[in-house]
């Protein structure tokens, strides 16, 4: 927007420009915000990969495979909160720009309620998972568990949390969390020596507790839970395509793991968990980036309404992010090999697709602006990009059969390229958008 366009605004809604201003000003220290949430974000990835690849040293790939399958129950329990946790990102940063706190107020405490009711519901179906799917019994099965239960128990809870989140000091609490946490996994991590899948399990139920016992400490929002009839209509209604976009995300995200399980056992979905824990570990640091840009978007198109300017927030982001991170791609990529030998000898059949996660993680910061789909409520592009990425990568596994050497690396590979296209139609959508918008206003 130029200087004579904010000019013959001011003129007609002075108030409006003059918030819209402030919010601009604002804006400029988004890359500080991202820079905070980044910072810890790389102290807890470093801390993960650490945890991870000694965790993976000390069990075997059959028990690596197992208890991957455990963490799945979390990934799909997400739709059991019905999009209310998703309309809460929206809608409590676009409610408090408008300045209607008693609203917000409302809005986060609909949502606590719902999230512990989800929270509930969540157990029920894990624990159902657990004794259908996994063929666990005595310690085993009581491991697998209880560890699903606290999972499922606080996962919610903390995406309530997290959606509170929004102003600067914020973003560093949570990024203080999010080190902490992490921190706290490598010295946990001693139980996997000891104990094997029990450790494994006894960590992540840990960690999970202490996780949202700090979060809780530093809620930003104060309320009690009660469940108003007119807020939760509008956070399912506005949540619900959000709900669709992340499930379908999360699916695509696991997909890859989907098919070595099926396909090829868990056995080899333990020798796959090298690349899983590079790729979940790099794309944090495109995730926490996402979640600071969110609701700054969201911030700055309810004040001034143009794409644009909300778009200028995930720009700054991605292309700094994209910078920085190259240099760390190509160090990672270099030393994977030795690192996987010296620390992981049983996995080194997992070597080079370790190699292609990393890639593939690295372009997942080219999807940085998708959140502008949920700014403007125009979700079902991005659904129709992942659907379009999980249909290209079937198309390149059915290209390449998993009965022929190196099956590990064909997925991580077919998993790199589907990355490649979903962040390439992310990013022309984006700015395919922000031309559009442009024009019509010159006309």
């Amino acid at each position: 927007m130029d200087t004579l366009s904010i000019c013959r605004d001011a003129a007609r809604k002075p108030v409006t420009t003059i918030r819209y201003l402030k919010t601009a000003m604002a804006g400029e220290k988004v890359i500080v915000f991202a820079g905070i949430m980044t910072l810890g974000n790389l102290c807890a990835m470093a801390s993960q990969l650490i945890s991870g690849l000694l965790a993976a040293r000390w069990v075997s790939p059959a028990d690596l495979g197992a208890y991957s399958s455990i963490l799945l129950v979390q990934v799909y329990s997400t739709f059991l909160q019905g999009g209310v946790i998703n309309g809460l990102t929206r809608e409590l940063p676009y409610t408090m720009a408008t300045g209607d706190r008693p609203a917000a107020s409302r809005l986060a405490s609909t949502a606590f309620a719902w999230a512990i009711l989800s929270g509930l519901a969540g157990i029920v179906a894990g624990l159902a998972w657990v004794r259908y799917e996994t063929a666990s019994s005595g310690m085993r099965l009581v491991c697998a568990s209880t560890t699903v239960s606290i999972m499922c128990g606080t996962y919610f809870l903390k995406l309530y949390l997290q959606a509170t989140m929004r102003t600067t000091a914020e973003f560093a609490r949570l990024a203080a969390v999010q080190a902490a946490v992490a921190l706290a996994t490598i010295p946990l991590t001693g139980l996997v020596y000891f104990y094997g899948f029990a450790g494994l399990c006894t960590r992540t139920s840990l960690a999970a507790v202490l996780e949202i016992l700090l979060l809780w400490r530093w809620r930003p929002f104060r309320v009690k839970p009660f469940l108003d009839t007119r807020a939760l209509l509008r956070l399912v209604r506005i949540g619900i395509p959000i709900l669709i976009v992340t499930y379908l995300e999360l699916a695509y995200s696991r997909l890859d793991s989907l098919v070595v399980i099926k396909y090829l056992g868990s056995h080899q979905l333990g020798l796959y968990q090298p690349a899983t824990i590079v790729m979940a570990t790099s794309g944090s640091v495109a995730g926490a980036m996402m979640s600071v840009t969110y609701p700054k978007m969201v911030e700055r198109y309810a004040v001034s309404k143009s794409l644009g300017e909300a778009l200028r927030v995930a720009r700054r982001i991605t292309v700094s992010a994209a910078v920085v991170g190259f240099p760390v791609l190509v160090v990672a990529y270099s030393v994977l090999p030795s690192m996987i030998n010296a620390w992981m000898p049983a996995y080194n059949q997992g070597t080079a697709a370790c190699r292609l996660a990393l890639i593939a993680a690295y372009a997942s910061i080219f999807c940085i602006p998708a959140n502008i789909f949920n700014v403007v409520a125009k979700q079902w592009i991005y659904s129709a990009f992942l659907i379009a990425a999980a249909a290209v990568f079937i198309a390149v596994l059915y290209t390449n059969p998993l009965s022929q050497r190196d099956r590990l690396a064909r997925v991580a590979g077919a998993c790199l390229v589907a990355r490649v296209v979903l962040s390439v139609s992310v990013t022309g959508a984006a700015v395919a958008m922000g031309l559009l918008e442009k024009r019509r206003l010159c006309l």
